[in-house]
C-alpha cells in the first residue's frame, strides 16, 4: 500500500505528537495495521463527502452525510457573508510544508477548503460520537491553518476552522486572525521539527496512545498497562480484592490510566494473533479455532418451511427480531425517502412499538 504521507509527519496526528514527542520515531517503523469497523464507516462517509462514488450506503451513513452537508453549507454562508464571488473549493487535497530547498517536511489533508480572497475556511468532518477537542484547541486544525497559509503564499488575513460532527450537535468553530495564523505556523513548524529528533522520551497516556500503531512495541506503554494496582500485589489475590483495597485517590488515578492500559493489552493480543497466524512462535501461546456462530441468512425459506410444518404466523413471531438500522434501510428503499423525511416515517412506523432500556451507568472524567 502506497503512503501518500511519504513516511513523513502528518497534521492528523499533531495532538498525539504533542502528547508524546517520541511516538513518531517508533510509529514510523511499524507497518500499517488492519482497519477497524468504525474506521471503515468513517472512510466511506468521508469518501462520499469528497464526492467519490460509494455504493450501498446505510441509512445511518446517509443521515450523517446529509447533516454534514447541511452544516457545511451554513458554515460557508456564515464565513463569507459579503462574498460577491463563488468560493474556490478543494476536497481531500493534501498540503505540504516545504523548506527553502524544495524538500517536503510534513503534510496534512483537510476534508474541505473554501477560499474567497484573503479569507479561508477549513472543515474537518467527524463521523463518530466520540468526544474531540473543540476547534480552538485542536492541533490538527492549527497545523492545517499553517499549511493552508504556506500553500497560498502566506496571504491570508483570516482563516476559520470548524469541526463538523453531526452526532455531537452543532459545529465547533474558531477563527484565526493574522497574528493567530503566524503563531500557528511557528508552533506547527516547531512541533514537526521536534518529533523528528532522536531521543525524545515516550510519555504514554490515553490521548497519546489511542491511535498509535506503536503501542505493542512501546516499553513505556506496556509498563503503564501493568503498573498501578498490580504493583506489589500478593500472588494469587483476586482482581476484586485488589480493587477493594485501593484508596479513593489511588482508584481515581488508576481509572485515569485504565483506558490506555486496556488499549495496550488489546494491541498486544492483536499482535500475538498476527504473529501466530504467520507461523511465528509466541512463547507459551498458540491459536485455537474460533467459535462458530450460525446466522440464518435465508429467512424467507425458513418462514415457508415453518408454515409448511404446521406452524402459524403467531407461532413464529416470538422467534423474529427486527433490527432498527436494517428496518430503516428497508424503509428507505420502500419509500424512496431519506434524511428528515425518512426519520419521520420511521418514527411513525415504530410508534408504540418500542421498549427503551437504560444501560448501566458509565464512568466519566470530571472536567
Amino acid at each position: 500500500m502506497s503512503d501518500e504521507r511519504l513516511g513523513l509527519p502528518s497534521a492528523s496526528s499533531a495532538s498525539r505528537y504533542a502528547a508524546c514527542l517520541g511516538s513518531w520515531q517508533l510509529e514510523k517503523q511499524i507497518a500499517e495495521g488492519a482497519t477497524t469497523n468504525d474506521a471503515t464507516i468513517g472512510n466511506r462517509i468521508h469518501a462520499a463527502l469528497a464526492m467519490e462514488p460509494v455504493e450501498n450506503l446505510t441509512s445511518d451513513e446517509t443521515w450523517t452525510i446529509d447533516r454534514c452537508q447541511e452544516q457545511e453549507l451554513e458554515l460557508v454562508k456564515a464565513t463569507f457573508p459579503q462574498a460577491t464571488e463563488e468560493p474556490n473549493v478543494w476536497r481531500e487535497k493534501r498540503l505540504w510544508s516545504i523548506d527553502d530547498r524544495g524538500v517536503k517536511l510534513w503534510s496534512g489533508k483537510p476534508d474541505v477548503i473554501y477560499v474567497v480572497g484573503s479569507a479561508g475556511l477549513i472543515i474537518d468532518y467527524k463521523s463518530g460520537r466520540g468526544a474531540v477537542e473543540n476547534a480552538a484547541e485542536n492541533l490538527q486544525l492549527r497545523c492545517l491553518v499553517a499549511l493552508l497559509d504556506e500553500n497560498f503564499g502566506f496571504t491570508f488575513d483570516r482563516i476559520t476552522v470548524a469541526i463538523v460532527q453531526p452526532l455531537a450537535g452543532s459545529p465547533s468553530v474558531a477563527v484565526y486572525e493574522s497574528a493567530d495564523i503566524r503563531n500557528a505556523i511557528a508552533e506547527s513548524a516547531d512541533l514537526m521539527e521536534q518529533i523528528q529528533k532522536i531521543g525524545h522520551p515516550r510519555t504514554p497516556s490515553e490521548s497519546a496512545c489511542k491511535y498509535c500503531k506503536g503501542k505493542p512495541y512501546c516499553a513505556e506503554a506496556r509498563e503503564l498497562a501493568v503498573a498501578g494496582p498490580l504493583t506489589n500485589a500478593p500472588e494469587g489475590i483476586t482482581p476484586d480484592a485488589i480493587a477493594a483495597t485501593l484508596t479513593n485517590q489511588t482508584l481515581g488515578a488508576f481509572l485515569e490510566r485504565a483506558a490506555q492500559a486496556e488499549a495496550v493489552i488489546e494491541a498486544c493480543r492483536t499482535e500475538a494473533r498476527r504473529r501466530l497466524a504467520e507461523g511465528e512462535a509466541v512463547d507459551g501461546w498458540t491459536l485455537k479455532e474460533g467459535a462458530v456462530r450460525e446466522t440464518i441468512k435465508d429467512t424467507e425459506t425458513v418462514y415457508l418451511r415453518f408454515i409448511e410444518s404446521g406452524g402459524t404466523y403467531e407461532d413464529i413471531m416470538p422467534a423474529i427480531t427486527i433490527n432498527k438500522t436494517k428496518l430503516k434501510d428497508a424503509l428507505k428503499v420502500a419509500t424512496e425517502t431519506k434524511g428528515k423525511e425518512l426519520d419521520a416515517k420511521l418514527t411513525a412506523l415504530l410508534d408504540g412499538c418500542i421498549e427503551s432500556k437504560a444501560s448501566q451507568p458509565t464512568l466519566a472524567k470530571i472536567k
